[in-house]
């Protein structure tokens, strides 16, 4: 598995945004489509995904976009969320989109106003790593 580290949007089998239950405009500032960004208010209003730490959902991208599949991620209430919740959260989606060696992940990251950008990284990456993690040998 490869990680990278980049400040700027990239074409991707997968794109991870990520919300709290808090957030008033969920996903309004992501780098998706007008109607992608319709699809998902819809999928908001009729409370599909709620922001919950538990909500994990897929959506299928616009065919014209450069990723295949959006994933949206919950982190649950805002004052909750830390290192391992994000850390926790990227092993869920390892682990929902299957992990293959090929696959590339963008993950687009919220503000998140007590968390150290760096740190941050860092807790994703053990979470892709460890959630891809089989247990194929004894």
């Amino acid at each position: 598995m490869k990680l990278q580290a980049k400040s700027s949007f990239t074409a991707s089998d997968v794109l991870v945004l990520t919300a709290s239950e808090d957030d008033k405009n969920l996903f309004q500032q992501s780098p998706i489509s007008k109607s992608e960004k319709e699809k998902i208010k819809t999928i908001v209003a009729n409370k599909e995904f709620q922001g919950k730490k538990d909500d994990l959902l897929a959506v299928y991208a616009d065919t014209s976009s450069s990723y295949r599949l959006i994933l949206l991620c919950g982190l649950g209430k805002k004052k909750d969320v830390d290192y391992v919740r994000f850390r926790h959260r990227a092993g869920d989606v390892i682990r929902k989109i299957g992990f293959k060696a090929n696959h590339s992940v963008v993950w687009v990251l919220s503000k998140q106003d007590n968390l150290n950008p760096s740190l941050l990284g860092q807790s994703i990456g053990e979470g892709l790593i460890m959630g891809s993690y089989v247990f194929n040998e004894y």
